[in-house]
């Protein structure tokens, strides 16, 4: 699975800024997702507040962001991968990060998307489901 980026349908269209989807695979390799920042050089360096995602097949985060579009190719978005476990109750401190340009995320195709139902509602198993 492969980080990918699309440009939102839930915007107003006399909104200056563009609404960004960004997928974030849950797993990469052996270590979990642990948080994502977004970079704009010299002017901004922000945290990323994500949730379980049930758009896509696969195991993905969802995080949304709103820019100017005139600042896509210059938007940096770093995903860490630095927790053993999916609850992220523990954190190595090896630097497993990945870097990508906002840009390079909306190329990627996304994978199928699944039937449009409800999220399911979160139950006492699902507490490692974070």
């Amino acid at each position: 699975m492969q980080s990918f980026a699309i440009v939102s349908e839930m915007q107003d269209e006399e909104d200056t800024l563009r609404l960004y989807e960004l997928f974030i695979p849950v797993k990469s390799g052996d270590m979990f997702f642990s948080g994502a920042e977004i970079q704009l050089e010299s002017s901004f360096k922000m945290s990323l507040d994500f949730h379980k995602s049930f758009e896509y097949e696969g195991d993905y985060y969802i995080a949304y962001l709103a820019i100017n579009p005139i600042h896509e190719n210059n938007v940096n978005v770093q995903i860490g991968y630095n927790s053993p476990d999916k609850a992220r109750t523990a954190i190595a401190f090896c630097g497993n990060y990945q870097t990508y340009n906002l840009t390079e995320l909306l190329k990627v195709r996304p994978p199928k998307k699944l039937p449009q139902v409800p999220a399911p509602p979160p139950s006492y198993s699902d507490k490692d489901d974070v």
